[in-house]
């Protein structure tokens, strides 16, 4: 494509602001000509008409905190910049749902909620900037997923746009809706090569009265281990539970939870009324005295947001982001077997940093540096060796170069055969996102 013709047609488009990209717009490298920022849905079905027209190359972008995810796309004419979508289109308290477009950062859509007692059950890593068609194109969830789910399992209706620019709506507005597929789903970690969330609906829950954390330090990863899964087996039903490696928290030292930096810690958070949260606290402490575990408890609402939030964000905190970021699934009885594999792994000489969801059994790894050459190699290695717990390792952040000797979902036979005939059904001419899924499809 030039870029004078796609300015010359986009712009006469209604409701659709066109400007030449610059090299911040580039995807994994790869620069677009134009980015194009529509001002409503309706705008977002006329881009793409007149993409699908012309042949042009599109990949969405809401915040861009997660743009990093995916493979390298083949090619990009045009980035799809939504960050223009933000109106609450419906909020219904007494119903407990709440309909947004796609641009509305996570951030703002919790701030409104909170107004009202209530919360979205859905932390993806930088909230303030991760907008909620981005949350839900890249399938990102955060520590809370222990309690709460994943995306999959708060989304109620959703619209979207196809690659000719028809749009098209899925499930409701209503919490018990049952009619028809369920194509919520099919969107939800795409990555944008089936179609354009433009708006969602989400199912919400009562916020906790009172938040509150502790951080129970132990010597060794097995300990951790043994200590997490004693939890996860409790009755105490946590919001979070996540186990940080040695210099994994990396938090002040004026922080309450600041621990030596050669300990495993164990963070366990939890919600409810004083009451309750006085309940469970003992509870752990006594578990953790049984364990012989070093307790730090972080009573403060800032206090436990910080640390909370320096879990979620892990590998993606603005200034400390990782060159290298690994994200292993597996049974959470696992958890402690991957962290020995992943522990062993060194990259430019160097260990990695860990944190693993140890009861949703999903463990991150960064490394500061990334530039051995053998790396898909040693990816490649890691996934065979993960093979026999039959886990699934997706590499979240990487070098250009690294991520494009390999594939970063490592997903093969017969769900990429089925993930190559919906795209076939939904993209049949490959304008969206092309090459960004598994199997490069």
């Amino acid at each position: 494509m030039t870029v004078t013709t796609a300015l010359e047609t986009l712009a006469a488009l209604p409701d659709v602001t066109v400007s030449p990209a610059t090299e911040a717009d580039a995807v994994d490298g790869v620069p677009p000509a134009v980015v194009v920022r529509p001002a409503r849905a309706a705008a977002v079905s006329a881009v793409l008409r007149a993409a699908a027209a012309h042949g042009w190359r599109v990949v969405p972008r809401g915040g861009g905190t997660a743009l990093d995810l995916g493979n390298t796309p083949r090619g990009v004419d045009l980035v799809l910049d939504l960050s223009a979508l933000t109106a609450v289109v419906e909020y219904r308290p007494q119903d407990l749902t709440v309909t947004v477009e796609a641009g509305a950062t996570v951030a703002a859509v919790q701030a409104l909620l909170a107004a009202r007692g209530q919360v979205l059950a859905l932390d993806p890593p930088l909230p303030e900037r991760a907008t909620v068609g981005g949350a839900l194109a890249a399938n990102l969830s955060g520590p809370r997923r222990l309690r709460y789910g994943t995306a999959r399992d708060i989304v109620i209706g959703t619209g979207a746009v196809l690659a000719d620019g028809s749009e098209v709506k899925a499930g409701g507005r209503v919490v018990k809706n049952v009619a028809g597929y369920d194509l919520n789903k099919l969107f939800i970690g795409s990555v944008g090569t089936l179609g354009v969330i433009t708006r969602v609906t989400f199912k919400l829950l009562p916020a906790p009265p009172e938040r509150a954390a502790l951080v129970l330090s132990v010597p060794e990863p097995e300990a951790a281990c043994r200590l997490a899964w004693q939890i996860a087996s409790s009755t105490l039903a946590p919001l979070a539970l996540d186990i940080a490696g040695p210099g994994a928290l990396a938090l002040p030292a004026s922080h309450p939870a600041h621990t030596a930096t050669d300990r495993w810690s164990v963070v366990v958070e939890i919600g409810g009324t004083p009451a309750m949260l006085a309940r469970t606290r003992a509870e752990l402490l006594t578990l953790a005295r049984a364990a012989g575990a070093t307790p730090d408890q972080v009573p403060d609402g800032e206090a436990v947001d910080a640390l909370m939030g320096g879990l979620r964000d892990f590998g993606r905190t603005p200034g400390r982001e990782a060159a290298l970021l690994l994200r292993v699934a597996v049974l959470p009885s696992q958890v402690g077997e991957v962290i020995e594999l992943l522990a062993a792994m060194t990259v430019d000489g160097a260990p990695p940093a860990l944190v693993a969801r140890a009861g949703n059994g999903v463990v991150y790894a960064t490394w500061t540096r990334a530039a051995d050459p053998s790396l898909p190699a040693t990816v490649e290695r890691l996934r065979r060796e993960l093979a026999r717990l039959h886990g699934v390792l997706v590499v979240e952040r990487c070098p250009t170069a690294v991520k494009q000797a390999l594939d970063v979902w490592g997903i093969e036979g017969a769900d990429v055969t089925l993930m190559r005939r919906l795209k076939k059904a939904y993209d049949p001419t490959g304008i969206l996102s092309p090459g960004r899924g598994p199997g490069h499809i």
